[in-house]
Order: structure tokens, then C-alpha cells, then sequence
């Protein structure tokens, strides 16, 4: 048999700006930006248990505004927004609660424990959400002069990385403040990124390219390592290694030699551009950023092969495929009859009728055609949508009906 392959069908890119893994359940779930309008961000939730293979299993939708950052809180997903708010997600259902924290944007989060979700504000603020009740802590400000950028913790210790410094707070209180040099006395150091090593020793990787160790007991530095050419944007802990990769997209390991001695033991090369989240499940980093594509690390550095449950489906005549907000229609193709053992030869190309788009070019859930290619059913966020085709005559398509409803899973 021989293939023919065609280029018709194309996944659009969306770039990745945060991540998150639940190591129990195996839930890789990702942060994708419309690029267009910041309310269409969207969180795709993978099942990834195969390792090198991932399960697509569902889209999220807080319609909330764009989303910042991501992390897991025990079993729940906690998603921060521009608007000062918080979206909490259940992996399992279609539940979506929303949650104002403040006015400012909330720019990074991280899990305390299984129910308690720590926050960093535009307003230089430190929040910390008990889920269960829905209560936020007294905000702790860290001075009106101050920009906070990314957030940490182990057990009851919490890092926070912000211009020029990296916070220790203990007991909602500062317990304290280490100053980061500038490599410019007019151009700040940002700390995009902070990260336990282990419970006495914090990582911090900043805009010049440089992870900084810290002692989180006394505020000594221990060590400085300059591993990449530009701004590091996510450092992640895997084992006993720290790997770091951001602007410079190049996935570096660093570990601890000897003491005070820290190195560069291993470089990935996998994703082009800038990475901006990282995660580790299984002994594998998980990678993404302004590429489409996530990357998985080990020994080498792969794309992770997605399995879509529903990515083409067809009926009757037809064949449907699935966009980011949208699907197109097109005529099935035949080939020529003859000998079976032999080559298939194409008679007839498929042709392309139609793209439909979901109402408000919202973010498309879940679709499906039925088996004799006359109705085709999608659903966004907000409604579901059903039409009726016809592809004798004119090929005309009428809608059919339109419920709102709430956000599916699945149609069927």
C-alpha cells in the first residue's frame, strides 16, 4: 500500500505559558494563549502515565481573562489571572469556581499543601487561598517600591523571587531578604524563577542568565553558576538534579558535585524558542513554551506524541476536523478499484466545503457528525451548537438548533 501525505490538516499553534503536573494521577495540564484575546486562554489537560506519550483529555475554559499561572493543590487545578482572581478547577468534572483575591494581577502561584495555594500580586502582595473555604489570608506586603515575578515553597518555607531580591517567608512574615547583584548598575535583576534544591539550599534564575544558590536558613549565597546566554525563565527539580532552561531554550542539568560545588552535567537541545514552563513526572522533564509543541527530556530531548480521542471523525460522505475554535468540513475521497493487493490508487481527492466556526470564536470543547453525515454537533464553553447538512445539490447547511449550556467533555 502506499501513502499519500497531505498537509490539509494542521494543529494551530498556540504557545504554552505555564504548567503543571500531579505526579499521583499522572495529569500533565498546560496554560495555552489565544494571542489574540487574552479571555480566550484556555488550560488542556493531558493524561500522561504512557511517559512518552500523552492522552489529550479535555479543554478548561474559566473565561475568566488571561491566565498567568498554573499549579496543582492537592487534587484541584488553581489557575491565577490579570484580573486578580483565581480559578479553581476540578480535573475529574466539568466544575469551575472563580475566586477575587485582589484588583492587581497575580502573577505567579505555588501549592502550600493539599489545600492552601500561595499568591504574588502586581501590588507586591502575598496571599495565601485556603480552597476548602474559600478565605484568603491578611496579605503580606513586601514594600510599595517592590515587583514580585515568581513564587515557591517547601512544607512551611516560601521563596519568593522579585527585582533585585529573593524573599524566605516563614509564618506569613519575612524571615529574609537576600539582594541579588545587577549586572548593570541601571538595568535590575529580575528573578523570573526560584525553586527548592533541597530543604536548606533555594535556586534562583534571573534575567542575566545566572542561577543564584541561596541558604534559606541563614541568607548566604553559596554559589553562582552562569549557564545560559539570556534571561532563564523556569528552573524544576528532577532527582537530584536542577535543570533550568528560558530564553536561552537549551535544557541545562546542574548538579551538586561536592559542598559548595555546582555544574552543568548535561544539555538538552529539543525546543527553539524561548521555554517557559517546566515540570518533572517519572524522571522526565516536561518542556514547552513559545513552541507548540511540548518536549520531554531524559536521555534525549522529544516532541510528546498527543493521542486526540476525537481529531477526525467521519460520516457518510463527510470528514470533520478539529481546530482551536473551529472545524472544517470536507467530501471524502475515493480511490479506484482494482486488485487489493496492489497499490490504491486516489480517484478522487477530498474536497474542502466548509470551515464553522463555534459561536463568539470561543474555544471549541468537544464535536461529533453523525454516521450519515447530515448532522454535526459542537460545543464550546458556553453553548451547543447543531446543524443540519445537505451536500446534494447546492451543499447547503442549515443550523439546525442552539442550547446553552454548560461546558462539555465530550458529544455524543
Amino acid at each position: 500500500m502506499e501513502l499519500e501525505s497531505r498537509r490539509d490538516v494542521r494543529i494551530e499553534g498556540k504557545t504554552v505559558h505555564a504548567m503543571a503536573i500531579n505526579e499521583k494521577m499522572g495529569k500533565l495540564v498546560v496554560t495555552r494563549k489565544s494571542g489574540m484575546n487574552s479571555s480566550d486562554d484556555v488550560v488542556e489537560q493531558y493524561n500522561i502515565l504512557c511517559g512518552w506519550l500523552s492522552v489529550h483529555e479535555k479543554i478548561i475554559c474559566p473565561n475568566n481573562g488571561g491566565i498567568e499561572s498554573v499549579c496543582f493543590v492537592g487534587d484541584r487545578i488553581v489557575c491565577t489571572h490579570l484580573n486578580g482572581s483565581v480559578t479553581i478547577a476540578d480535573p475529574h468534572n466539568d466544575a469551575v469556581k472563580r475566586v477575587q483575591i485582589c484588583p492587581s494581577p497575580l502573577w505567579s502561584s505555588c501549592a502550600v499543601d493539599t489545600n492552601q495555594a500561595a499568591l504574588v500580586s502586581h501590588s507586591s502582595c502575598l496571599f495565601t487561598l485556603e480552597l476548602n473555604e474559600h478565605t484568603v489570608s491578611a496579605p503580606l506586603s513586601l514594600g510599595v517600591d517592590q515587583r514580585l515575578f515568581s513564587i515557591c515553597s517547601q512544607k512551611d518555607v516560601i521563596a519568593v523571587g522579585a527585582m533585585d531580591s529573593l524573599y524566605i517567608i516563614k509564618n506569613n512574615a519575612v524571615a529574609l531578604k537576600m539582594v541579588v547583584a545587577r549586572k548593570e548598575k541601571r538595568l535590575p535583576t529580575i528573578i523570573w524563577t526560584t525553586c527548592f534544591f533541597n530543604e536548606t539550599i533555594v535556586a534562583s534564575g534571573d534575567s542575566r542568565g545566572v542561577i543564584s544558590f541561596w541558604n534559606c536558613l541563614n541568607g548566604a549565597l553559596i554559589s553562582t553558576l552562569e549557564s545560559h546566554q539570556s534571561d532563564i525563565l523556569c528552573l524544576v527539580m528532577c532527582e537530584d538534579r536542577l535543570h533550568a532552561a528560558g530564553v536561552d531554550p537549551r535544557i541545562m542539568s546542574i548538579k551538586r558535585i561536592a559542598g559548595n560545588d555546582f555544574r552543568i552535567v548535561q544539555k538538552r537541545n529539543g525546543p527553539v524558542r524561548d521555554v517557559r514552563a517546566m515540570a518533572c513526572f517519572d524522571g522526565k522533564i516536561y518542556a514547552a513554551g513559545e513552541d507548540h509543541a511540548i518536549f520531554i527530556a531524559k536521555d534525549g530531548c522529544q516532541v510528546l506524541m498527543s493521542q486526540w480521542n476525537k481529531q477526525l471523525v467521519f460520516g457518510g460522505p463527510l470528514i470533520v476536523t478539529r481546530g482551536h475554535c473551529f472545524v472544517d468540513v470536507w467530501t471524502n475521497g475515493t480511490c479506484e478499484q482494482g486488485n487489493p493487493k496492489a497499490a490504491i490508487v486516489v480517484k478522487r481527492q477530498p474536497v474542502y466545503l466548509a470551515r464553522i466556526y463555534c459561536p463568539e470564536k470561543k474555544p471549541l470543547i468537544a464535536y461529533d457528525l453523525s454516521r450519515d453525515g447530515r448532522t454535526l454537533v459542537i460545543s464550546s464553553s458556553e453553548c451547543t451548537t447543531v446543524y443540519h447538512l445537505n451536500t446534494k445539490g447546492e451543499g447547503k447547511m442549515t443550523l439546525r438548533n442552539k442550547l446553552r449550556t454548560k461546558s462539555a467533555s465530550a458529544v455524543k
